[in-house]
């Protein structure tokens, strides 16, 4: 990671010197420009462990995708996913279900929560979820 940084950074260094010569090439610098952006995002997901695909590693990283976690539905919700055979965990005094392992595959953007727990992928406002990470054994 230090060394890709590194070359990185020299690359940078190197783009935005004066050439010596009159002659520059537009097309190749934004070509190299191009090349440092994608490998300043690819270096990363070849450092950390590769579970499953790059689409799914990245979002991971920035946060809108993520696995194993614990959440609480508001009694509406929690009705109907009962009603279509998803089973809660345990559920609280005032009706609200408590489910784990479920996987938010969509959040951070907008007003929804896209999750999926036992197979059954849902929309969810985010005003009606609460969100937790799960303890690692």
């Amino acid at each position: 990671m230090f060394f890709s940084s590194l070359g990185m950074g020299m690359l940078f260094g190197m783009l935005h010197t004066k050439p010596r010569l009159k002659v520059y090439r537009e097309g190749w610098a934004k070509k190299v420009k191009l090349g440092i952006f994608l490998l300043a995002y690819l270096v990363p997901l070849f450092m950390i462990e590769a579970r499953g695909s790059f689409l799914n590693q990245s979002m991971q990283l920035i946060g809108v995708r993520s696995e194993q976690n614990v959440i609480q539905l508001t009694k509406r919700h929690t009705n109907f996913l009962s009603s279509n055979g998803v089973k809660y965990l345990s559920k609280t005094n005032s009706g609200e279900g408590l489910y784990d392992n479920v996987t938010i595959l969509f959040r951070g953007i907008g007003a929804n929560t896209v999750i999926k727990l036992q197979g059954f992928t849902t929309i969810v406002p985010s005003n009606d979820i609460i969100i937790g990470k799960a303890k690692e054994a």
